[in-house]
C-alpha cells in the first residue's frame, strides 16, 4: 500500500512539540521563527497547516487550531501519540 511520504513543515511541528512541551500557542509569525529551516511566510503557513489539519492529527496526534481576534493564534496541541 502506498504510502504519502513525509511532509516537511509536519516533521519539524512535531519535533516543536514534546513531551516536556505538549503545546504551542502564537501568531504564525513567531512560528515560523520557531522553525527556521522552513523559510514560509506567515500566511503561507498558515495555509498549509489548514490543508494539512487533519494530516497532521492523523499522523502525529496534534491537534491545530487557527484562532481569529485581535492577532490571528495557532494553537497547536499533542492530543494523542504519533501512530506507528
Amino acid at each position: 500500500m502506498w504510502k504519502e511520504p513525509p511532509n516537511p513543515l509536519l516533521e519539524a511541528i512535531n519535533e516543536l512539540l514534546t513531551k516536556d512541551n505538549a503545546e504551542w500557542q502564537d501568531t504564525a509569525t513567531e512560528l515560523i521563527k520557531k522553525l527556521p529551516d522552513m523559510q514560509l511566510q506567515a500566511n503561507v503557513i498558515t495555509r498549509k497547516l489548514n490543508i494539512l489539519n487533519s494530516r497532521l492529527l492523523q499522523e502525529y496526534g496534534i491537534q491545530y487550531e487557527n484562532k481569529r481576534g485581535h492577532e490571528r493564534k495557532i494553537y497547536l496541541k499533542h492530543v494523542i501519540d504519533k501512530k506507528d
